[in-house]
């Protein structure tokens, strides 16, 4: 079984469904993904939520326990606070991680709260990691 670090490294992710994001739609600006949350070597996170950027060093686990308790944002306002509010909450909120393939789950109190597919930085509309 491969470790979850190493499943993390230098991946980029973006959001299929969140539990909390009712009728919102994750932005795209011309096919390429607005949000997305990339794990750098360290397994720190930067990414984009939207309109705003966001980052941080997560708790992580060999196990999955997940803690983003020590996050930053940029909070400009935007057309896309809605569902960025719900993205961010959701990060912040969750306390499991699980990685299998393509696919990353975060959960809260055992129920999933967001799920992600895998996806290359030339799909996003920055330069994840830069």
């Amino acid at each position: 079984m491969e470790p979850l670090f190493s499943k993390l490294k230098d991946t980029v992710w973006t959001p299929v469904s969140l539990a909390n994001q009712g009728d919102l739609k994750a932005p795209t600006t011309n096919g390429k993904y607005e949000v997305y949350m990339f794990f750098d070597s360290n397994c720190r996170v930067n990414g984009k939520a939207g309109d705003n950027l966001f980052g941080g060093s997560p708790s992580i686990t060999p196990s999955g326990n997940f803690k983003a308790d020590k996050f930053f944002t940029t909070r400009m306002m935007g057309p896309n606070f809605k569902y960025e509010d719900a993205f961010l909450k959701t990060i912040s909120n969750a306390d499991f991680i699980c990685v299998k393939g393509d696919s990353l789950k975060l959960y809260k109190d055992g129920k999933i709260a967001a799920d992600f597919k895998k996806i290359s930085p030339e799909q996003t509309t920055a330069k994840p990691g830069k």
